[in-house]
């Protein structure tokens, strides 16, 4: 633990990355993995974090974002291709 201008450095219960802790707070989010740490002051005036949720890894955060881009992709395509097909309102095509 180390202080400084009020502050007290922890590491992440996640990733063991340092965590800034500023005076008052209940929980603290790691700047490095995004986990949420609990902050717990004792009886004694003991401090211990704890972990309270873990961020996933970056890799299935890559592969979310992938997947989301594919069905986007997907979903264009489909339009497309009922623009083309003139079963799309607003398309292009006269409509009566």
């Amino acid at each position: 633990m180390t202080m400084s201008h009020n502050t007290v450095s922890y590491k992440c219960q996640n990733c063991g990355s340092p965590l800034v802790v500023e005076p008052g707070q209940d929980r603290a989010v790691c700047q490095y993995c995004r986990s949420q740490n609990l902050i717990t002051i004792g009886a004694d005036g003991s401090i211990t974090l704890s972990l309270v949720q873990k961020i996933d890894s970056i890799d299935s955060k890559a592969e979310q974002i992938l997947a989301n881009q594919n069905a986007v992709a997907t979903q264009a395509l489909q339009m497309q291709k009922l623009a083309a097909s003139g079963q799309l309102l607003g398309s292009g095509q006269n409509r009566r």
